[in-house]
């Protein structure tokens, strides 16, 4: 198979849903609180780390799968998602900290939405482009795995300020 035809095989997968979410992050992060961008010498970072690449890669073995109803409903989670994590990131920026109140599940709201625009992409990549035995719900795991580390690893950086 030459580059070109695995090109065109594999250009229908999961990692493109994962683009406007890297856009946005590279844009916004730096405007959010400083305890957001804390660097804390922490053995979760590492993990968190692997998890999140784990979860990026394997969406590159998914297939995009639009044509049953798994696949619209994922589509329609994964947009939904996606706003919301945004609005999540535009709220913590704009309105103050205190404001909250020590409200972790408002401060910590960038960090944990990311699961329902994971669970969409898990969703929407029902089927693999390799032979093997899936369920989208391996997907769906990997990523609540990964937002627990990711809301962990947030909360230690909040209570670090």
């Amino acid at each position: 198979m030459n580059i070109i035809e695995i090109v065109n095989h594999y250009k229908n997968n999961c990692f493109w849903f994962f683009v406007p979410v890297i856009i946005f992050n590279i844009f916004i992060t730096k405007h959010l609180p400083e305890f957001y961008l804390k660097n804390i010498p922490h053995p979760i970072v590492i993990i968190e780390m692997i998890v999140r690449m784990i979860t990026i890669l394997f969406s590159a073995i998914m297939m995009i799968s639009l044509d049953n109803k798994t696949g619209n409903i994922g589509l329609v989670v994964y947009i939904i998602g996606v706003l919301i994590y945004f609005v999540s990131y535009i709220i913590v920026i704009k309105v103050p900290i205190v404001s909250f109140h020590n409200n972790l599940f408002i401060i910590l709201a960038p960090y944990w939405t990311s699961i329902v625009w994971l669970i969409g992409i898990g969703l929407l990549g029902n089927k693999l482009f390799i032979s093997m035995l899936y369920h989208y719900m391996v997907y769906i795991t990997l990523s609540i795995v990964f937002v627990i580390i990711h809301s962990f690893h947030g909360y230690i950086c909040y209570n670090a300020k």
